[in-house]
C-alpha cells in the first residue's frame, strides 16, 4: 500500500517538471522585416498594370502587363535562438519583348548574422524561357540603398547613373526619375539600362542589342 501510493506520487512529480519545462521553454520571436515602400513605389505594381513601350527606331510596340501578383514573407533561418525573422517579398509576371518574365522584389539580411535588421533590397528580373523561371537567367535590376551611386555585388555589377528630380519621355514629363546601368551582361539578360519614375516603373529601357524602347502609355492600377 505504501509503495503504491510512493509510486503514485513519484508520477505526478514527473508530470509536473515536464509541465515546468514545457512553460520555461522560450519560443523565438519572428519578426517581420518589411520592403522599403518608397522602392516598392519604384518596381511593383499590381495586377492589371500595364505599359507600352515603343523602339525608338523602327516604332515597334511591345506591352507588358502584370499578372499573377503575390506577396509573402519568406523565413531566411534564425540569427539566434530568440530570433527567426521573416522577410518580405513581392513578385508579379509580365514579359519583356514577348519573352516571359517574372520580377522579384525582396529584401534579405547581409552582413553579421546578428543584425537581422540591415537588409539589402533588390529588384530582380527573372527570364523565362520556354515557360520556366530559371535563377539562371536573374538579372538584378534595381537595389536599396539605392542612395549610394555604386552597388556591387560578385559579378552583378550595377550602378545609378542618375537622378533626376523630372525627365520628358515621349513628350509625357515623369518626376523621381532614377536610371540604373549594368556594366556585366548576365547569362540571358537582355537589358543594359533601365530608367524607372517613381509611381510609373519603367519608363526607357536601353537593351545590349543597342534598341531603345520608350514608354508611350501606361496604366497604373
Amino acid at each position: 500500500m505504501i509503495m503504491r501510493s510512493s509510486c503514485h506520487e513519484l508520477w505526478w512529480l514527473l508530470i509536473a517538471a515536464l509541465l515546468l519545462n514545457t512553460s520555461c521553454t522560450k519560443t523565438a520571436k519572428t519578426p517581420q522585416v518589411n520592403v522599403d515602400k518608397d522602392f516598392l513605389s519604384y518596381v511593383h505594381f499590381k495586377e492589371g498594370t500595364w505599359w507600352i513601350y515603343m523602339n525608338v527606331d523602327s516604332s515597334e510596340f511591345d506591352t507588358c502587363v502584370v499578372s499573377d501578383v503575390s506577396h509573402r514573407f519568406v523565413p531566411q533561418g534564425k540569427v539566434n535562438k530568440d530570433v527567426n525573422p521573416q522577410y518580405e517579398e513581392y513578385s508579379f509576371r509580365s514579359d519583356d519583348r514577348g519573352i516571359p518574365i517574372g520580377v522579384l522584389t525582396s529584401c534579405h539580411p547581409v552582413g553579421e548574422p546578428e543584425n537581422w535588421s540591415f537588409v539589402l533590397q533588390t529588384s530582380k528580373t527573372f527570364y523565362m524561357y520556354n515557360n520556366i523561371l530559371s535563377g539562371k537567367y536573374s538579372y538584378n535590376l534595381f537595389r536599396y540603398p539605392y542612395q549610394e551611386d555604386t552597388l556591387h555585388i560578385g559579378n552583378e555589377k550595377s550602378f545609378i547613373k542618375e537622378r533626376l528630380d523630372s525627365l520628358i519621355v515621349q513628350s509625357e514629363t515623369f518626376h523621381n526619375v532614377i536610371t540604373c546601368r549594368h556594366t556585366f551582361q548576365q547569362t540571358g539578360s537582355l537589358i543594359h539600362e533601365i530608367t524607372y519614375a517613381k509611381g510609373i516603373g519603367p519608363i526607357r529601357k536601353v537593351y545590349w542589342d543597342g534598341s531603345i524602347w520608350e514608354l508611350i502609355d501606361h496604366s497604373i492600377e
